[in-house]
């Protein structure tokens, strides 16, 4: 997915969504960044969750780079 498409999806997200993303700054950049947008679309408006990204092995994010692989997104738990 190119950088325009990325930009394009991001700017999508609804004043009400909120994502917080713990260990490094958000990139649009990113790899997993239109995953977790997708796996935020399924979280109930007013609740928080918690959202596992598994990466490969050889992904650039383990160097301190950007995500360069295709990484599994999933939305863990659930609070309302």
């Amino acid at each position: 997915m190119g950088k325009a498409s990325r930009r394009k999806k991001l700017g999508k997200l609804k004043p009400e969504q909120v994502l917080v993303v713990r260990d490094r700054p958000m990139d649009a950049e990113d790899n997993y960044m239109v995953p977790l947008l997708k796996a935020a679309e399924a979280v109930h408006k007013g609740s928080v969750a918690e959202v596992t990204i598994r990466h490969d092995d050889w992904c650039a994010i383990w160097r301190g780079g950007r995500c360069d692989c295709k990484p599994t997104v999933k939305v863990e738990k659930e609070w309302a």
